[in-house]
């Protein structure tokens, strides 16, 4: 099965498997998905996440306000999971000009600080650990998985990363993963007027939200960075930073790798 998987209104589908380790295994196929928003899916998307990819769990890492505003579409049966890795300030969402609604500034939103947040805020990191433990922990036997943010891009981009490296992936081959986000066409006119709660933008405001949709070498390596620098191993950030035991990172390697 190709990794990139191609749905009627669902971005940045992919599958975590099909990837080589530095030690010559591979990642199991069709276990774990990651992806954008699932709050366009068709009928068909949903039909394909559950009779196709046998997805049995949704875990959706948004913000609270961006759940509310874009609530996912959940097929019939399948169990779901909100973990908000970051709240609405991380992301520099301010109140919009339109009662209830909120927006992000471009000028103000460093991807790069927030990627590095995600490892280093306590409370971040909170959420990290619960959703990679919970990821960890599934019952692959029964069901696949599925993880989101927004776009599939940036919390979604960390969590995968995190993964990858845990299972033996290169550094290079994780960054090319990420980067394979660019490939998706994320934005649309639709985005933008989401993200800036409807406002009239001038140009510069317009190329500056643009630049957040798209995949940034920088941005992955300020968190992959961070974690080395400051716990030198992967297995020591999961197992110190996130507070995950051994036997569950030993047990998960066991069934991803082949």
């Amino acid at each position: 099965m190709e990794r990139c998987i191609k749905f009627e209104k669902i971005k940045n589908f992919r599958d975590l498997g099909g990837l080589l380790t530095t030690e010559g295994s591979t990642i199991r196929s069709g276990l774990i998905y990651r992806s954008g928003h699932l709050r366009d899916a068709t009928d068909n998307d949903l039909k394909m996440i559950v009779k196709e990819l046998k997805i049995g769990l949704i875990v959706d890492l948004r913000t609270i306000a961006v759940r509310e505003l874009n609530p996912d579409k959940i097929p019939v049966g399948v169990d779901y999971r909100f973990i908000p890795i970051l709240e609405d300030d991380d992301l520099s969402v301010a109140p919009g000009d339109n009662i209830g609604k909120r927006f992000i500034d471009p000028f103000k939103l460093d991807l790069a600080e927030v990627y590095s947040k995600m490892i280093t805020v306590e409370r971040c990191r909170a959420k990290l650990a619960e959703a990679m433990k919970m990821i960890m922990t599934h019952n692959y036997h029964n069901s696949s998985l599925l993880f989101h943010c927004s776009g599939g891009k940036d919390r979604t981009g960390v969590v995968a990363a995190i993964l990858l490296m845990l299972l033996g992936v290169s550094k290079n081959d994780v960054v090319a993963d990420y980067m394979l986000t660019n490939e998706s066409k994320l934005l649309t006119s639709d985005d933008i007027f989401q993200m800036s709660a409807g406002r009239a933008l001038s140009q510069e405001e317009t190329e500056a939200y643009k630049k957040l949709f798209f995949a940034n070498e920088e941005f992955i390596n300020a968190a992959i960075n961070t974690i080395f620098d400051k716990y030198k191993y992967i297995e020591h950030f999961i197992e110190e930073g996130l507070g995950i035991d051994k036997s569950i990172i030993g047990s998960f390697k066991r069934e991803m790798l082949v």
